[in-house]
């Protein structure tokens, strides 16, 4: 990158995807030695292994070290705008699951929990079953009452159309 080779070293290939794992920077005197240690700090700072020490592309930009044009700057920040929608949506997705999955288990704290940090309630299952439909299959009423309060729909139904009222009745039968 700086020097013409990349900072990591191995003796093998293997050695070398070992070091880029570890996130094993090293920087030999006779390669980096025309490299500024203002560049090789922010090489480290971009590589680093814990997310939430990287720089972000906005903090790399002001370092100075590394430049572009402000249309540069603008597309950029389009494209970091939507990895940060793609990674919401992806948050969103999980978190959907796992409220389905607590639903059906009965448990209120950790679906409370999810429908505070905007799971989707409303999300259904490939059969259309929703967290409500599941909660009210197994008599959580507690969950039950977490969902609506949430924003799930009573009317919502499956595909079969069952609503979370026919699974609570079906549950006492």
């Amino acid at each position: 990158m700086l020097a013409g080779v990349p900072p990591f070293y191995g003796e093998t290939p293997a050695e070398n995807l070992e070091a880029v794992l570890r996130g094993n920077l090293r920087f030999p005197t006779r390669i980096f030695l025309s490299v500024l240690p203002e560049a090789k700090d922010l090489l480290r700072k971009m590589l680093c292994k814990d997310p939430s020490k990287q720089l972000s592309a906005d903090q790399i930009l002001k370092r100075g070290i590394v430049t572009c044009s402000e249309e540069q700057k603008h597309e950029l920040s389009v494209v970091l705008r939507q990895g940060e929608e793609e990674t919401i949506a992806e948050e969103i997705r999980r978190k959907s699951g796992k409220i389905r999955d607590n639903a059906w288990c009965g448990q209120a704290q950790e679906v409370s929990y999810l429908c505070k940090n905007k799971a989707d309630v409303g999300a259904a299952a490939m059969d259309d079953m929703g967290a409500v439909h599941f909660a009210a299959q197994k008599r959580h009423l507690e969950v039950v009452r977490i969902l609506i309060s949430s924003g799930a729909s009573v009317k919502a139904s499956t595909r079969k159309g069952m609503t979370a009222l026919h699974y609570a009745v079906q549950g006492n039968l």
